[in-house]
């Protein structure tokens, strides 16, 4: 019979079948956050098609503005995330410890006060996608159906 044993990655008291360690569970603040950023999306691309049905078409350049607008001011604010994962280490050398700490824990204050733009710009960039993948797939898609049948 040890003929027809499997041997390999697959078998089953190979080593390489640990089990891996459970995830860590989901913060509460993390599933707000996710929340928030659905809600967030579904009432911009409503508002979106909404002015759009209405007539008032350049809804496109406004959600694109803005977008854009957003964005830049939230890389602005946080500095361009230069200080991003930054280690006391990674710092200039003519700072003390405490300089580099606070400018360090300054930037992760910076991120997580500005993590509530990402709620507005998400859905914006969003809304202008699901409009572009409409106008530029769909319409034509639905066109090509319709002559077909």
């Amino acid at each position: 019979m040890a003929l027809f044993q499997r041997k390999g990655p697959y078998d089953l008291n190979h080593a390489g079948l640990e089990r891996k360690p459970p995830r860590k569970p989901v913060s509460p603040e993390a599933k707000k956050m996710a929340i928030l950023l659905f809600v967030n999306t579904l009432a911009a691309i409503a508002v979106y098609f909404t002015c759009a049905a209405l007539g008032f078409y350049s809804i496109f350049t406004v959600y694109f503005i803005l977008g854009i607008a957003l964005l830049f001011g939230y890389v602005i604010y946080n500095r361009g995330f230069v200080l991003k994962g930054a280690t006391p280490e990674m710092l200039d050398d003519s700072l003390t410890m405490e300089e580099k700490m606070a400018r360090i824990e300054e930037a992760q204050h910076r991120m997580k006060a500005s993590r509530w733009m990402l709620t507005v710009i998400i859905p914006l960039i969003l809304a202008v996608l699901v409009d572009l993948i409409y106008v530029y797939l769909l319409v034509d898609a639905l066109e090509l159906l319709k002559s077909a049948l």
